[in-house]
């Protein structure tokens, strides 16, 4: 929750009030204007005839009616509005996203009870239509991500087969890319229907590589790394629990095997492999398939660590 400042300005005098608001514009009536700021700096003066802030109730096609704070019904023409869900990168949704019940701010002329809608905010629509997460799957035309709401961590299942496919931040058109340009670890934004935790989604933004995973993986990772949690060992088939309880099969035969991190490391054979050892394995990887061309034993997993793939992988 940010504080916003708003000042009423009457008879030429200006009086500012601090309240607490979600980070959203406001409106005011009976006023001149409205001027609102992020602590001591003024952000914007908006006239007071130039916005609607309220409900959705009705909607018919491109036309809304919106229930503000006094109760009071507004028509809304929302046939040229832009809509903006208030998340950088989000683009792509129309007044036909817009649902009854949606908290919205419209800006665009008001005359009495009726407004010609430039621009629609509506918040409502994050978590519904639009999704922001890490991939950590990619399997054809299908990604699954994982996106944290607060502390909160969900994966959903995007299905981006119809997808309008870009990358890149900012001002300008971003870059059109195939589904092979997104890979594990870009984080996206993905806008579309949501059934369940699958998304069918109708754009696909690609943001790149967070920071702490590019430092990470440049730091420490090899292309083609993985690690996890051995759950069986059969003879040089070793199987192992990965990022997002994804199950691995590691084919070892023909693999260097170590025990250990620096001066400590020492060779050893499979049978020195445990169930409940964590183990990092690099090699080509195919799905969840891994020909292993090393393995290292790090030795018993601690409760609640969980596995990651390195970057590279197909």
């Amino acid at each position: 929750m940010m504080k916003f400042k708003t000042a009423h300005f009457i008879a030429g005098a200006i009086i500012i009030s601090a309240v607490a608001l979600p980070v959203v514009t406001m409106a005011h009536t009976g006023a001149q204007g409205i001027l609102l700021g992020f602590g001591n700096k003024i952000h914007k003066i908006m006239p007071a005839n130039n916005m609607v802030v309220g409900t959705v109730t009705t909607i018919s096609g491109t036309t809304l009616t919106v229930t503000d704070a006094k109760s009071v019904v507004y028509t809304i023409d929302a046939s040229a509005a832009k809509v903006d869900p208030g998340m950088m990168g989000a683009s792509g949704l129309t007044v036909a996203n817009i649902l009854v019940g949606d908290k919205v701010v419209v800006t665009g002329p008001v005359n009495g009870t009726s407004e010609t809608a430039k621009m629609i905010n509506d918040r409502s629509m994050k978590g519904r239509n639009i999704f922001m997460g890490t991939v950590t799957v990619t399997n054809g035309s299908v990604l699954t991500i994982d996106s944290m709401t607060g502390k909160t961590k969900t994966s959903y299942t995007v299905d981006a087969s119809s997808a309008a496919l870009s990358k890149g931040m900012g001002k300008g058109t971003p870059a059109t890319i195939a589904i092979t340009d997104v890979k594990v670890g870009d984080r996206i934004f993905a806008i579309g229907t949501l059934s369940g935790t699958s998304v069918a989604a109708t754009s696909v933004r690609d943001l790149g590589q967070t920071a702490a995973k590019k430092d990470t993986e440049s730091k420490n990772k090899p292309a083609n790394m993985f690690t996890g949690t051995v759950t069986i060992v059969n003879g040089s088939m070793i199987t192992a629990t990965g990022h997002n309880t994804t199950v691995y099969t590691i084919n070892a035969g023909t693999a260097k095997l170590v025990k250990g991190m620096g001066k400590d490391a020492a060779t050893i054979t499979l049978a020195d492999i445990k169930v409940g050892d964590r183990i990092s394995a690099v090699g080509a990887v195919s799905g969840t398939n891994v020909a292993a061309t090393s393995v290292r034993d790090l030795g018993q997993a601690k409760p609640g660590v969980h596995a990651h793939r390195g970057s590279g992988q197909k």
